[in-house]
């Protein structure tokens, strides 16, 4: 077993080369230099960055098109390990027009279901259900779609949305 783990160790004859020209070669005994070839390469100043990409992109399709040569293999996942995240995010700057004023979005998620139904037809919190029947009345007559024939296609599906609103609305509150 090698020192690395491995049972075996696959050398093309590329790697031989290359161990080779760094001196590796000579002494079998020998400890070989820590870090990739490439790194290794470029210290020296042997290749560009832009051949050692070339080399690499070339090593993987190598390796991919001897994957897919294969009859049988077993293939095992090794997800990489989560990357670290900086320590302390710089905060998100405030812009100074929204700074200190209420959210709409904060109004919307306090109110109950039946007080937003009640803000639609436009009546208050004491409002009775015969005044809920009344505002609905007046207000589907004025946004129905089929009132308003002449209008374009896209003004009769806003109305038919707000005529929709309106219905849930109501809905809610009478159930």
């Amino acid at each position: 077993m090698l020192r690395d783990g491995h049972i075996v160790r696959v050398v093309s004859p590329r790697g031989r080369r290359l161990a080779e020209y760094l001196g590796e070669g000579q002494d079998s005994s020998a400890e070989p230099e820590a870090g990739l070839i490439g790194e290794r390469l470029l210290a020296r100043g042997v290749v560009s960055p832009e051949r050692l990409q070339e080399a690499l992109s070339a090593q993987r399709r190598e390796r991919l098109e001897a994957l897919f040569q294969l009859e049988e293999a077993e293939l095992r996942f090794r997800p990489r390990a989560p990357s670290p995240l900086p320590q302390d995010p710089a905060p998100l700057r405030t812009i100074p027009l929204l700074q200190g004023r209420a959210r709409r979005r904060d109004r919307f998620q306090s109110e109950t279901p039946r007080a937003r139904a009640l803000r639609t037809l436009g009546l208050g919190a004491a409002a009775t259900p015969v005044e809920i029947r009344r505002a609905f009345r007046v207000l589907a007559r004025e946004l129905h779609p089929d009132a308003h024939p002449e209008l374009s296609k896209d003004a009769r599906q806003r109305c038919l949305d707000k005529f929709s609103e309106l219905s849930r609305a109501y809905h809610k509150l009478i159930a």
